[in-house]
Order: C-alpha cells, then sequence, then structure tokens
C-alpha cells in the first residue's frame, strides 16, 4: 500500500517572513515541484488514493490556481468524504478564498471527527476569528496545548483573540511565551509585536516608522493605528510566488475589524494579484465580494 501523501510546505520557515526573496521563492517552488510530482506519483499507481488528489489539490491552491485545487479537492471528497487531512486542507483553501460560512461547516465536521488534534483546534479557531466568533476562539485555543510546531499558531491566534477583546498586556504576554523552538518568525519580531501591543490602543505617531512585523504578526498593526500595514504580509508572499499557500496570511485581511481596508485599490490590486476575482467569477462569489459590472467587484 502506498503512504498517505501529504504537503508539507515550509511556507512559515523564518526565510521566508524574513529571508531574502530570491532564495526563499527558489526553495518554495522547489517544494511546490517535489510535492507534486510525489501526488501525481501517487495518483498514477492508484487512481483511487484520496491523499494524493488532496495534496495536489493543496499545491494548486499554493500556486493560486484555485479552480483546479477545487477540482481535486472534490476528486479526493468522492473517493474518501470523511478524511480530515482532506477536510483540513480543504477548509483553509477555503477559508483563503474568503468562503468563511463554507469553511466553518468543515471544520464542524472535522471537530465531530476529530475533536482533540491540535492543529485542526488552532486552525478552526483562526477561522472563526474571521468571523468575530473571538470569544470561542480563544476558549478553544486556551484548551489548546502547545505542542510541537503549530504551538506558534496557537500563541498567535489567541493573541488575536485577546486583542480583539482590548486585553494587550494578555496578548502580548501570549506572544511572548512562545518557545523559540516552535517560532517561524525572527524573535525580534515576536517582541516588537508584543512591545506594540502594550501600547494599544494608542496610535503610533508615524506608522512607516514601526518596526517590520513578520508572517502572521501583521494583525498588531491593526491594533496600534497602522492598518495599512497589514498588506505587507500577504504582498511579501506574492513575491514569493506562495499566493495561495499562505493560507493563514491571506485570510487575515478579512477579519471584521478590516473592513474599511477592503474599500481600498490596494485590497483590490492584492485579489486580482492572486487571481481570486476571476476564480469567483467562475465559481460564485464569496461571502463579502460581490461583481460589479464586467469587469469590477467590491468587497464589505
Amino acid at each position: 500500500m502506498l503512504a498517505e501523501v501529504y504537503v508539507v510546505l515550509p511556507a512559515y520557515d523564518v526565510r521566508f517572513v524574513a529571508g531574502p526573496i530570491p532564495e526563499a521563492r527558489n526553495a518554495i517552488q522547489s517544494t511546490y515541484e517535489k510535492a507534486a510530482i510525489a501526488a501525481q506519483e501517487a495518483i498514477r499507481l492508484d487512481p483511487r488514493h484520496a491523499a494524493g488528489y488532496t495534496a495536489l489539490g493543496y499545491v494548486e491552491g499554493g500556486r493560486a490556481n484555485w479552480s483546479a485545487a477545487d477540482d481535486l479537492f472534490h476528486k479526493a471528497f468522492a473517493l474518501d468524504p470523511n478524511d480530515p487531512d482532506t477536510l483540513h486542507l480543504y477548509s483553509l483553501i477555503l477559508a483563503g478564498s474568503g468562503r468563511f460560512k463554507q469553511a466553518l461547516s468543515i471544520r464542524e465536521q472535522l471537530r465531530a471527527l476529530e475533536p482533540f488534534v491540535p492543529v485542526y483546534n488552532i486552525f478552526t479557531a483562526e477561522i472563526m476569528e474571521f468571523t468575530g466568533r473571538n470569544d470561542a476562539a480563544a476558549a478553544l485555543l486556551e484548551s489548546t496545548p502547545t505542542v510541537g510546531a503549530v504551538g506558534f499558531y496557537r500563541n498567535v491566534w489567541l493573541a488575536s483573540a485577546y486583542a480583539s477583546a482590548g486585553r494587550f498586556n494578555d496578548a502580548a504576554d501570549v506572544l511572548l511565551a512562545i518557545p523559540p523552538a516552535q517560532t517561524s518568525v525572527t524573535r525580534r519580531s515576536i517582541e516588537d509585536a508584543a512591545q506594540l501591543l502594550r501600547t494599544a490602543p494608542s496610535k503610533a505617531r508615524g506608522p512607516d516608522a514601526l518596526p517590520v512585523l513578520e508572517g502572521d504578526l501583521g494583525f498588531v498593526y491593526g491594533y496600534v493605528g497602522a492598518p495599512e500595514r497589514v498588506f505587507e504580509a500577504p504582498e511579501r508572499f506574492i513575491q514569493l510566488g506562495l499566493a495561495g499557500g499562505g493560507a493563514s496570511i491571506i485570510a487575515s485581511m478579512w477579519f471584521p475589524s478590516y473592513a474599511p481596508l477592503r474599500k481600498s485599490e490596494r485590497f483590490k490590486s492584492y485579489l486580482r494579484a492572486i487571481r481570486l476575482p476571476e476564480f469567483w467569477r467562475a465559481r460564485g462569489w464569496p461571502d463579502l465580494c460581490r461583481p460589479v459590472g464586467a469587469d469590477d467587484f467590491e468587497c464589505d
């Protein structure tokens, strides 16, 4: 029997959030190619191997080939509708493309199957936050142990939930509690984010002078009067060729508090760069966006 083939992209390697663009881009493309080859070989050897379609779907989603990813995940579900990893990864693709209601429905199915897997619960809580369910997200994260590499995400999203409730010192403490072995950003960036949170909700006098907050830490900008800087991490991922692969980075643009940003031309340009509007026109519009005329759109 074939071993299960799943994509484990090093999407949150420190190089990818802080290192030189060319080096990180080459590493990402190499990883994608290897993952795609492995998945295609699994499918060739066993066309009914659902995990092969799951892995290939996640690769295509990472490349912002949204329709191809959607088709591949549906093939995987046709073979195994209750595979936890397929449910997990497909819901991340859905969240990245703005389909939060559908993503949460799948997360509920996943929790019924696997209620105690930390990585599943951490990302379920993350998607809850994007729909404004911060108290429920915080409760779920507080009950989730900080284990392995996913402990970073547990603490980051718990800090985000606390910040949304105005618990800025608690949010800072949670970030600083991230064990060094678990972090996927530099320690300096964690400390900078924590320091800024302790000043919230005061507004920074010079947003452009604030330190760079790497990867998922960018949510902090929204609490210190520098919301435009939230775009920095997602736009970096475009340069890396990881337009659809950083699902939590993309989905963070849909925080309820960022509604004013979604009216900006910069937001529209970002969505066009990762080819979401063309996907929406082909497959249906997401929760917060709708078409305007033949070529434009608007989001709430």
